[in-house]
């Protein structure tokens, strides 16, 4: 029987918007996302990919047809709970799901619908079922590395103008190969270095790390991107992590891989990145 724990609102959305060659969501057994309200409620509007769970007199029934010992991902959520303890439909319908083939912990969203979508409006549907070429396309936002604060993305997210509206998107950090695709936004940084072990990514670090902080500070989201956010401006994004959170390489490489598993910094811009770890914490544990 799988446990049963909490689902942060940042987790729900990075698991929806993870993306490599194709959507992670694409994958009929990447994740089974639950909304245990009434069916009204469900019918006027529901997250992206969630499947309607109806509950009859004698509680909940699952949706007919699918193995849930293959399920890497299964998450419930309701109108607002926000406690195990609760006696909620998300935790009934949790606890079903526990002993009925589930392997790894279900998952109840905390806050449920009404956090959820506060946070994130744009990820609410209508739609009820995909068709595989749907879920192949569907369209994936950047990756949320500190809650309403620091986001990790790919340029053409970046240039996705609607998109980052609603994502309220403030500032930009682009690491490129070639001036020839820069934009013109007063309140983006461009860093022109190519994905080579030989590049020096260190000689930015400050800069980048300062350009971000200070945008944050007037209240600005931060995006970092490159042409697909997993080498470059990973880099630049742990570099600040190091920098502003204190954290040590491992911890910072540790809390983004938890947000999306596809970053691979170069090996030498991981070598550049230990450095600027000795450089950002020494002086703290050896006064």
């Amino acid at each position: 029987m799988a446990c049963i724990a909490l689902c942060e609102p940042t987790e729900l959305y990075n698991l929806l918007n993870r993306c490599s060659d194709y959507p992670n969501v694409s994958d009929p057994e990447y994740v089974l996302l639950l909304d245990a309200r009434d069916s009204r409620a469900y019918d006027l509007d529901h997250v992206i990919t969630a499947k309607h769970v109806k509950k009859s007199d004698d509680g909940f029934r699952l949706p007919v047809g699918i193995n849930l010992e293959t399920k890497l991902n299964c998450i419930v959520y309701d109108g607002k709970t926000s406690l195990l303890t609760e006696s909620s439909p998300a935790v009934e319908c949790a606890q079903l799901l526990s002993v009925n083939g589930v392997q790894d912990p279900v998952k109840v969203l905390r806050g449920g619908y009404e956090k959820f979508t506060a946070l994130y409006p744009f990820l609410r549907t209508q739609k009820v079922s995909f068709t595989p070429r749907e879920l192949d396309n569907f369209q994936v936002h950047p990756v949320e590395i500190l809650p309403e604060l620091v986001y990790l993305g790919t340029s053409k997210q970046a240039a996705n103008h609607t998109m980052m509206s609603k994502m309220k998107i403030g500032a930009f950090l682009s690491c490129l190969s070639s001036k020839e695709t820069k934009r013109s936004r007063h309140t983006e940084f461009f860093i022109e270095i190519e994905d080579s072990n030989d590049a020096d990514i260190s000689q930015y670090f400050e800069k980048a790390s300062d350009f971000i902080d200070n945008h944050l500070q007037q209240g600005r989201r931060v995006l970092l991107c490159g042409d697909y956010g997993w080498s470059r401006s990973a880099a630049m994004l742990l570099a600040f992590l190091i920098r502003y959170k204190k954290w040590t390489f491992q911890d910072a490489h540790s809390h983004v891989m938890n947000c999306t598993p596809y970053i691979k910094p170069n090996q030498g811009f991981i070598r550049q990145l230990s450095e600027w770890e000795k450089r950002c914490l020494e002086p703290e544990t050896n006064p």
